[in-house]
């Protein structure tokens, strides 16, 4: 009893701390550039450098030609904007439906939490191994037939493990999906 209520007790520490950490770390923005495609869907990505790209002047030429006229415009090379690539969600996405909208600010702290969980759970479930036996316990950390087979035979010790690391996995990959799934 006073084993479960200390890892309750060191689980909620670690929690809290990460917590804390994720929440006062906020990430510098000095160079990140916004931009949105014409579906409303913001990407953020490096500022282009600056530049120092001066149009050349034409060469002087004592003709008698009416002299060629000049650019509208000068373009410099960070001013053409390159299409957006398509993303997995555009791509599976029939034409003309609405576009997902991202915030990943709010799955930065369900992927860490949820990565933190799993593997306070995965520790568990090695400490309830090797509470049954060193060879469990070994058989568990270095191979996962093992662990599978510890699974089934020993229900009992090991499914609260199990669970709570499930929940924490998919707590990260919810977290995961929210910051874009890698886009």
């Amino acid at each position: 009893m006073a084993v479960r209520a200390t890892l309750t007790a060191s689980l909620a520490v670690v929690a809290l701390v990460a917590l804390v950490l994720v929440a006062t770390a906020a990430p510098r923005m000095d160079n990140v550039c916004k931009s949105a495609d014409r579906r409303g869907n913001v990407s953020y990505g490096d500022c282009p450098p600056a530049t120092t790209y001066k149009p050349a002047s034409p060469p002087v030429v004592e003709d008698e030609r009416p002299p060629a006229p000049k650019p509208v415009a000068a373009v410099t090379p960070a001013a053409i904007e390159k299409p957006p690539g398509r993303t997995l969600g555009a791509a599976l996405s029939p034409a003309g439906a609405a576009s997902r909208n991202t915030y990943p600010i709010a799955g930065v702290p369900l992927l860490v939490v949820g990565m933190l969980v799993a593997l306070v759970s995965s520790i568990n479930f090695l400490v309830g191994a090797f509470r049954v036996g060193l060879g469990w316990g070994l058989g568990c950390l270095f191979l996962w037939p093992v662990g599978f087979a510890f699974l089934v035979l020993h229900w009992r010790v090991a499914k609260r493990p199990f669970f709570v690391s499930l929940a924490g996995l998919a707590a990260a990959l919810v977290g995961y999906a929210l910051l874009g799934a890698g886009t």
